[in-house]
């Protein structure tokens, strides 16, 4: 399934390595996921913070690692729109972060 998806990206010279680095990648955001379902009705607590600045931070740094991929000719145009993304929900929890509060 990586090689599919890896192979709309631009990124021919797919081999298993890369496909087992995308699955880590895939576990991770089901990771996600099922944090952020669990801690779905947390009250403002420090803990909760501490998973929001977290997500912040790791969608804000997967949208430099994937611009950068895009920038230097590693993926194709289409790694834009995962850029996009990505950014979009670092601004998204960085408006639960820094701007909402309880």
């Amino acid at each position: 399934m990586p090689m599919t998806w890896l192979g709309l990206y631009g990124m021919a010279d797919v081999n298993a390595g890369t496909a087992a680095t995308a699955q880590s990648l895939g576990a991770a955001l089901l990771t996600y996921a099922i944090v952020s379902f669990v801690a779905r009705d947390a009250q403002e607590s420090i803990a909760r913070k501490a998973i929001v600045i977290g997500f912040c931070l790791t969608q804000f740094i997967g949208g430099v690692v994937l611009a950068m991929a895009a920038i230097s000719g590693v993926m194709s145009p289409l790694a834009w729109m995962g850029v996009f993304m990505y950014w979009l929900m670092a601004v998204g929890y960085a408006y639960f972060w820094l701007i909402k509060k309880d």
